[in-house]
C-alpha cells in the first residue's frame, strides 16, 4: 500500500474536506481526490461518502483512519526521534589536566559545556602527575 495516499485520506479527514486538504498538502485538488480514489480502489472499499456541502467517514473509512492516523503519528515520532539524535551530542569525555587548571580555566569551561549539552558526560581526572592517555 502506499502510505502516501494513507497520509492524504488522513488529511482530508482532518481538514474536513478535499480542497482544504489540498491547500494544507500543497497539491491540486484534483491529486488529492484521484489518490482516495486509488486508495479506495486498492482497498477494494468506499472509504468516503462525498457530498457537495461535506465529507464523511464511511464505517470502513472510519476503521482504516483510526489506524492509520495513529500509525502515520508513529512514524512521525519515529523521524522526530532520529532527528533529535543528530543534532545533539552524546557520550563521555574525558580530560586530565593538573588540579590548577581545573579550579581557573576548566571549571567555568565544563560547567557550561555539560549545561549546553546535558546528555554529555564529563570525566576529569585532576593529577599532578603525566597520564599517558593512550594507555
Amino acid at each position: 500500500m502506499d502510505l502516501n495516499r494513507a497520509t492524504v485520506l488522513v488529511k482530508v479527514v482532518e481538514e474536513g474536506g478535499f480542497t482544504a486538504a489540498a491547500r494544507a498538502l500543497e497539491l491540486p485538488k484534483s491529486s488529492v481526490s484521484r489518490s482516495v480514489a486509488l486508495l479506495e480502489k486498492e482497498l477494494g472499499v468506499l472509504l468516503l461518502r462525498r457530498s457537495t456541502r461535506k465529507v464523511e467517514l464511511t464505517e470502513a473509512g472510519r476503521l482504516f483512519y483510526d489506524a492509520a492516523s495513529r500509525s502515520l503519528a508513529g512514524l512521525e515520532d519515529a523521524r522526530a526521534a532520529v532527528s533529535d539524535l543528530q543534532g545533539s551530542l552524546r557520550g563521555t569525555v574525558r580530560i586530565t589536566a593538573p588540579p590548577d587548571a581545573a579550579v581557573w580555566i576548566l571549571g567555568p569551561l565544563v560547567a557550561r559545556f555539560v549545561h549546553q549539552h546535558p546528555c554529555v558526560h564529563v570525566d576529569l581526572l585532576l593529577t599532578g602527575r603525566v597520564v599517558d592517555l593512550a594507555a
